[in-house]
C-alpha cells in the first residue's frame, strides 16, 4: 500500500468543525488495510497511541473523535513496511526496534494480558486504582514532544 498522500490523516475537521469526508474515507481505507482477521486491533488515535486494543467500530469512533497519533503515516503498528526497507532483515530490525509505540512496552503487555474496555465499570479497590493510575502515567509524556513519561520520570527521582 502506498503512503504517498496521507495528508487526510491530519485534516480531521473542516473549518465548521464537522468531520472532513476525506478523513472518513481515509479511516475506511485504514480499517480495510488492517483487515478483519483480528477481533481486537491496536488503536492509532492520539489518546491510545497504539497502546490499547479495541474492536474496529471503537477504533473508528476514536479516530473520528481524537484523530490519528502524530507522525503515523506509515502504519507500522499494523504491519505496513516502508518501501525504503528493502530486505527482510531490515524489516525485522525495524519491527523489533520498539518503534511500534512511544508507550512503555510493559503497558502493551498489561493491555494484551488483561485487555481494556473504556465502558467497563469503575475500579473499586485501592490497589487496582493505583495500578490504573500508574498505567495512565506511563502513557502521559512530561510535555508535548518529550519522549519521557511521567512514570519513567518518577522512577528516576
Amino acid at each position: 500500500m502506498s503512503n504517498e498522500d496521507r495528508s487526510w490523516m491530519y485534516q480531521r475537521l473542516l473549518s465548521n468543525t464537522t468531520i472532513n469526508p476525506k478523513f472518513v474515507d481515509g479511516v475506511d481505507e485504514f480499517l480495510n488495510f488492517v483487515g478483519t482477521n483480528e477481533e481486537y486491533i491496536r488503536c492509532p488515535c492520539i489518546r491510545c497511541a497504539g497502546a490499547r486494543y479495541y474492536k474496529r467500530n471503537d477504533i473508528r469512533l476514536h479516530l473520528y473523535r481524537f484523530g490519528f497519533q502524530r507522525d503515523y503515516v506509515v502504519w507500522h503498528q499494523h504491519g505496513e513496511i516502508t518501501e525504503s526497507l528493502s530486505t527482510d532483515m531490515e524489516a525485522d530490525a525495524f519491527m523489533e526496534s520498539g518503534s511500534s509505540s512511544h508507550v512503555d512496552p510493559m503497558v502493551d503487555m498489561v493491555f494484551e494480558t488483561v485487555g481494556h474496555n473504556e465502558h467497563s465499570p469503575e475500579i473499586s479497590n485501592t490497589e487496582a486504582q493505583n495500578l490504573y493510575k500508574l498505567l495512565q502515567e506511563a502513557e502521559q509524556f512530561i510535555w508535548n514532544g518529550c519522549e519521557v513519561t511521567i512514570y519513567c520520570f518518577n522512577l528516576v527521582k
